[in-house]
């Protein structure tokens, strides 16, 4: 008897995007947060399941402590601000929801994926909660990484067969299982901070055997996904600073008139069929700045895009991408100074500066 109900349980979950979304009997071993590989503050390995957060918890409690224990000036201000390292192929939705939770409270912790690792369903859901308050109210902002050879993943729902040929009233409970399940996930983001609806949109239309990955520039950009651990490139050319104001405008970092919006991964955002049309001509610096400006942006191609590229005093390269009416405009201001730029990390992404169908795996490997 037991052995049927249990069974029947486990007909009734679906894999609804994250995997598990709702509880059965039979629990997964809890996610590994021991191995703590190189830039990991925290880790969660394996399937995520039950008493997972509980060790995160364990963990971050001793690694707080460490941090704390640490010599720093009198005047020194710092802030614990932990990166937790994901590999997981998911598993228990419930878990991964108070995990978000836990996340959205404690602040300052960025998800990340590292080199290899690989993080789908629950999994890549927790990944997208990672955050960094910076001061301006209670809701931080996304704080999330992707190493180009990692992989992030998502699921779209999914109605076992067996609870679909074997029993109607089964069926029905499994499907409401998922609407709530959905609801679930937006109530943690009423305000769509954290998790775009452009991206559920896209997981929604995929067949539930598939994965969606986030697998190129223009899907990272559209969704808010840091890039890391790939080679910065060492000249820039037009068309690379033409491919940043595309994907700037993807990324919903700016709130320039007419470019507040999330962009659905496929689209272009100047509303037309996106084609780069500046030359591929290596950049001229001219004590170490040059600016670019890009017309036919946002509503009826009103607005212009100002990329300020900078060479630094040691060869790196950084960029800024701003919006406005003209150049002229206040949300633009002038460019930086050789002394303000000097280690400057520019306002923009230089993995922009790459063509948004470029496969995040094809981006430069690290020498």
């Amino acid at each position: 008897m037991r052995m049927i109900i249990a069974t029947l349980r486990i007909a009734l979950c679906i894999s609804l995007l994250w995997l598990s979304a709702c509880a059965t009997s039979i629990s997964a071993p809890a996610a590994s947060t021991k191995n703590l590989p190189q830039g990991c503050d925290l880790t969660l390995e394996g399937e995520v399941g039950e008493g997972s957060l509980k060790s995160l918890k364990s963990d971050y409690s001793i690694a707080s402590k460490k941090f704390d224990a640490i010599p720093k000036k009198p005047t020194e201000s710092v802030t614990f601000s932990p990166t937790l390292c994901l590999d997981s192929p998911g598993g228990n939705l419930r878990e991964a929801l108070k995990i978000i939770d836990w996340l959205l409270e404690t602040t300052f912790i960025t998800t990340v994926v590292p080199q290899n690792a690989k993080c789908f369903s629950a999994c890549a859901l927790i990944f997208m909660f990672g955050n960094f308050n910076e001061g301006h109210g209670i809701v931080g902002v996304p704080s999330r990484k992707l190493h180009h050879l990692g992989q992030l993943g998502f699921h779209s729902p999914h109605i076992a067969p067996l609870v679909d040929a074997k029993d109607a009233l089964l069926s029905a409970q499994a499907y409401r299982s998922g609407i709530k399940a959905i609801g679930a996930i937006l109530e943690k983001d009423r305000e769509e901070i954290f998790f775009p609806k452009a991206l559920l949109i896209d997981a929604l239309k995929k067949e539930p055997e598939e994965l969606l990955y986030v697998d190129t520039v223009q899907r990272a950009a559209s969704w808010a996904i840091d890039v890391f651990g790939f080679e910065p490139p060492k000249q820039l050319t037009m068309r690379m600073l033409e491919a940043a104001c595309l994907n700037e405008a993807r990324s919903n970092k700016q709130g320039a008139k007419g470019m507040m919006r999330w962009w659905r991964s496929n689209e272009s955002p100047t509303g037309q069929r996106e084609e780069l049309t500046a030359p591929a001509v290596v950049v001229s610096f001219k004590n170490g700045h040059h600016r670019a400006v890009f017309d036919k942006f946002g509503d009826e191609d009103a607005f212009v895009c100002v990329v300020d590229a900078y060479r630094q005093q040691d060869g790196k390269l950084a960029i800024d991408v701003n919006f406005g009416d003209s150049v002229g405009d206040k949300n633009i201001g002038k460019p930086r100074g050789l002394a303000t730029a000097k280690e400057y990390g520019g306002n923009s992404s230089l993995w922009f500066t790459f063509v948004g169908k470029t496969r995040l795996q094809d981006l430069p490997k690290k020498n």
